[in-house]
């Protein structure tokens, strides 16, 4: 069980991380606006595909990924409740 004060950290970290994220985020919208491979259903306005696409793509490249394997072990069981 978290304390109530490691719960407050790391729902500030979270911000902190999305806060970073959000502005790569941001840039890659111009890199998707000229890299040529945008189908059309990605480029009609009045949906989430190409913002939900966009952000699937960051994190699948897992840009906090923890290093080690400890972490990684500890992820992959984190992972299992979700």
């Amino acid at each position: 069980m978290l304390s109530g004060k490691k719960k407050v950290e790391v729902v500030s970290q979270i911000h902190e991380l999305l806060m970073n994220s959000e502005n790569k985020l941001v840039q890659m919208v111009e890199q998707a606006s000229t890299c040529g491979a945008l189908t059309d259903s990605m480029k009609e306005e009045g949906n989430y595909i190409l913002a939900k696409m966009l952000i699937t793509v960051y994190f699948e490249k897992q840009p906090y990924f923890p290093l080690d394997a400890k972490h990684k072990e500890e992820l992959e069981n984190l992972s299992h409740f979700f």
